[in-house]
């Protein structure tokens, strides 16, 4: 194959498989046979012509794929001095400048095309969104789905605000757009799955998820995605499923060892050796990103389980070192220190955590398992309701009351909800049997 025919190849599989907008990098990099043929191909026609433009493009394609940035905007650069398309070597340069994160770099690059060039807007739509400017971004990103006909990488950039905005119903409008452009988008599909994970339509995001691992099989986060839509489903065998492929895709990506410690977690009433496998994983985890306050907090829960309560509260602290807000990280804290029967210290962490999410059950069965086991039967009712009012059906908050009305004598009232336990053969594991 000559230069042009790799380029028009180039070109055809990024219509088909993601959008039609100029890129830095090429969309064949995953084979490594054409990968190899084409840069063949580009340095017999650079040793012929040194300034063949399309050979700079093609190599410099070739080397930004590979993870040569640098050879590869020296590249770009030289073909900018032979061609007469300016816009397309200068619009190159700018996605090399900002994939190595010099975001004011490629601003200045891209600025300098000309002004009539559409693509310009889609760039800057990208640096105005990694600079946290959305407004900006925002105005960006609509002129260039204006400017340029079918621009689905421009919708995709526009959901990506909205979602930041939180605004998940017009991040998924801007997804389905561009899906109706290019059902192939791979970017569009993974996006429209994680906004659907997001507003909890599960059956939506898996078959997203699916569509995208279907489009780009190599692509782990596909993998991770369906993993916590299976989680959130309670399939935690095929959770684990998804999370492995991830995990052999990329072992550096503490997320997927993040989803396999609360698969196997959440499975640990059936066997102990499933906690112990959490805990593994939650380590792996830590030990591949120290800084991520998931890691600790996934195995704080497991050391909590496994009845090692310093393990515990060091895991929890360090999470809480690194993320001060996180409510989840405050109950933890709270059952260890309930476990120690520090009742007191206890009761300020539940109530921590109320502070930050006062919708969450889980602060409010605690709170009210503390004043259960320091004999404050009003004040276990009264967060018991909390916690049922949060979340209605909610099976310890139930099997609590149950419990406080017994002890108070009024069977009646404890009878009712025992028979709110839908799930007898469920083993529930609350806080007076801790």
């Amino acid at each position: 194959m000559t230069v042009k025919e790799f380029l028009k190849l180039d070109s055809e599989i990024r219509k088909k498989t993601s959008c039609a907008a100029p890129s830095c990098f090429i969309s064949f990099s995953d084979d490594d046979k054409k990968c190899a043929a084409a840069m063949e191909a580009a340095k017999k026609a650079l040793e012929s012509d040194k300034e063949d433009c399309d050979a700079l493009l093609l190599k410099g394609k070739l080397l930004a794929s590979s993870g040569n940035f640098t050879e590869a905007e020296e590249n770009f650069k030289e073909g900018l001095h032979s061609t007469k398309d300016k816009n397309l070597f200068l619009f190159c340069i700018a996605d090399i400048q900002y994939n190595r994160g010099d975001i004011e770099e490629a601003k200045a690059t891209i600025k300098t095309a000309s002004a009539d060039y559409p693509y310009i807007s889609l760039m800057l739509g990208r640096l105005y969104f990694s600079s946290d400017k959305l407004e900006e971004s925002e105005k960006e990103y609509k002129k260039a789905i204006s400017g340029i006909k079918k621009c689905a990488e421009a919708h995709v950039g526009l959901g990506g605000v909205y979602v930041t905005l939180g605004n998940l119903k017009k991040a998924a409008a801007e997804h389905k757009a561009a899906i109706l452009i290019n059902p192939d988008y791979s970017d569009a599909r993974s996006g429209k799955a994680w906004i659907c994970y997001f507003m909890n339509d599960f059956k939506s995001a898996e078959k997203h998820f699916l569509k995208s691992a279907e489009i780009s099989p190599n692509q782990p986060d596909n993998y991770i995605g369906l993993g916590w839509v299976y989680y959130k489903l309670g399939r935690y065998d095929d959770a684990k499923k998804e999370f492995l492929k991830a995990a052999e895709m990329n072992p550096k990506d503490p997320d997927a060892f993040i989803g396999l410690g609360w698969s196997d977690y959440q499975k640990r009433s059936v066997s102990r050796a499933n906690l112990l496998d959490a805990e593994g994983y939650f380590r792996k985890a830590a030990e591949l990103n120290p800084q991520y306050a998931d890691t600790h907090i996934g195995l704080g829960w497991a050391c909590s389980e496994l009845d090692r309560l310093k393990d515990a509260e060091k895991s929890f602290l360090k999470a809480l070192e690194i993320h001060p807000e996180y409510d989840d990280v405050y109950v933890g804290l709270g059952w260890v220190h309930y476990k120690n029967r520090k009742f007191t210290e206890a009761e300020k962490s539940f109530k921590k955590a109320a502070e930050f999410d006062s919708k969450d059950p889980d602060s409010y069965v605690g709170l009210a398992w503390t004043a259960f086991m320091q004999d404050k039967y009003k004040d276990a009712e009264k967060y018991f309701l909390t916690a049922l009012k949060n979340k209605p059906g909610h099976k310890e908050a139930s099997a609590g009351l149950a419990e406080v009305y017994l002890k108070t004598g009024n069977k009646a009232k404890a009878k009712k909800y025992l028979g709110k336990i839908k799930s007898p053969d469920t083993k529930i594991k609350y806080g007076k049997q801790i």
